[in-house]
């Protein structure tokens, strides 16, 4: 069957659970943040990012396996700030009932803005 009829006829099913994803590419070059703990909550990561190519921007902490991204220029100094939250942040909607939250986290970039960034993918560790 189609994926847009899948789509049309299951409007509440995830997208992703109809459709194969295939993990993005990264160069090896591309696939090695350096991480420094500045907390015991915040991990800053230092990176690169060239144009059109996926970059890897952070490696962990648990639940976090991976974040990659593949961005409109090339950024060769890029930083990822990573804070473990220990609360819901207000702005974010509630769960459903039932469903429970192992943990909250914010990631930041620094040397890029929000329309460098063509594309994101974040892979986690589920329970």
């Amino acid at each position: 069957m189609p994926l847009p009829t899948l789509l049309d006829k299951l409007p509440s099913v995830p997208s992703m659970h109809l459709a194969t994803w295939i993990r993005p590419t990264v160069l090896p070059a591309l696939d090695r943040p350096q991480a420094q703990a500045l907390t015991a909550d915040t991990t800053l990561y230092s990176t690169a990012a060239l144009q059109g190519q996926w970059s890897a921007l952070v490696g962990s902490p648990a639940p976090i396996d991976r974040v990659l991204a593949r961005f409109n220029r090339s950024t060769p100094d890029l930083k990822v700030l990573v804070d473990s939250l220990s609360v819901k942040p207000a702005a974010l909607p509630d769960l459903p009932a039932g469903k429970v939250a192992s943990s909250f986290f914010s990631i930041n970039l620094q040397n890029a803005q929000p329309a460098d960034v063509n594309a994101a993918a974040a892979m986690f560790f589920v329970e």
